[in-house]
């Protein structure tokens, strides 16, 4: 089966069969087509980290599938494909090393190819339709033409009508709201926080002083970031029902280190709380916020 026969079976809404996808060049693909093929089936999306983790239920005659779930198992390296997996219809599998044995039973084993840069313009012409040939590569630039990040910056400017899109892109790219390093820098510094990360830390707080950092955008999103925490890591199956996140967030969470004990959540939800009341009610300097969230934190 080449690409363009797989693109179209996925359009149609349905998989006769395992799909693997190799990924040492676009782990994009995958992710897309999975949740395509969920949402036409009006399946939950999950996405798993080992085969062990994708269940079967035997009967006398054959194997069943999961009637309410699709998988996508993202691998480092695939060696192996077990028989009984072969006619499953709600499974991909995308791996960055595929062992060659493989092709030879397994029905659908494709190699991604790299994305283009054309490929990547025409992507945000299809989501942003308002912006110019220009706005267009100016955007793909800042992204590095990351397909992931893009997603984050154009859901930006996409709530918006395509013939208001081409005036915004440059008023949100000269107020620094697309590709926003004081963001990323919040982003940096929280995640850094949530694992740990001292060393990170370290970097981190050597260049912030050059950045002016919002007290409460790092108090919402330290907040945020913590009840997703919550969600995902005290809970026997999270799921995008019951925790308001996306597969591919919960996904990205049960890979963080579990670094912070359910006590240690609770408490640290708590702390950032308190502390936004009591910035709000002047009881905390804000030139003391970022010094005192980070040593709450990490000493919770």
């Amino acid at each position: 089966m080449t690409l363009e026969e797989l693109k179209n079976e996925v359009l149609n809404g349905h998989l006769n069969h395992l799909v693997v996808l190799g990924t040492s060049k676009n782990d994009y693909l995958p992710l897309q087509y999975a949740r395509f093929l969920a949402s036409a089936e009006e399946l939950d999306l999950k996405i798993i980290e080992d085969l062990k983790d994708y269940p079967q239920t035997s009967t006398m005659f054959e194997e069943e599938r999961d009637a309410d779930n699709f998988y996508l198992c993202r691998l480092d390296n695939l060696d192996y494909v077990d028989e009984s997996l072969l006619n499953v219809t709600n499974l991909i599998i995308s791996a960055k090393k595929i062992k060659k044995e493989i092709t030879s039973y397994c029905p659908v084993v494709i190699e991604l190819p790299e994305i283009e840069a054309w490929q990547v313009h025409k992507y945000i012409q299809g989501v942003c339709e308002g912006l110019n040939d220009t706005q267009v590569e100016r955007l793909a630039k800042s992204c590095n033409y990351d397909l992931h990040k893009l997603d984050v910056e154009m859901a930006k400017l996409k709530v918006f009508a395509p013939a208001a899109q081409s005036g915004l892109f440059d008023v949100f790219m000269s107020s620094d709201l697309l590709g926003n390093c004081v963001e990323e820098t919040i982003y940096d510094l929280t995640n850094s926080l949530q694992t740990r990360n001292i060393e990170k830390i370290k970097i981190i707080l050597k260049n912030i002083s050059k950045i002016d950092i919002e007290s409460t955008g790092l108090i919402t999103l330290l907040s945020n970031n913590f009840k997703k925490l919550i969600k995902v890591w005290l809970a026997k199956n999270p799921t995008e029902a019951s925790t308001g996140l996306k597969s591919n967030q919960i996904w990205a969470i049960n890979k963080l280190p579990r670094t912070y004990s359910k006590d240690q959540l609770l408490k640290i939800l708590k702390m950032v709380n308190d502390t936004e009341y009591k910035l709000k009610n002047g009881e905390l300097s804000e030139n003391l916020i970022i010094d005192y969230l980070m040593t709450s934190v990490l000493t919770a």
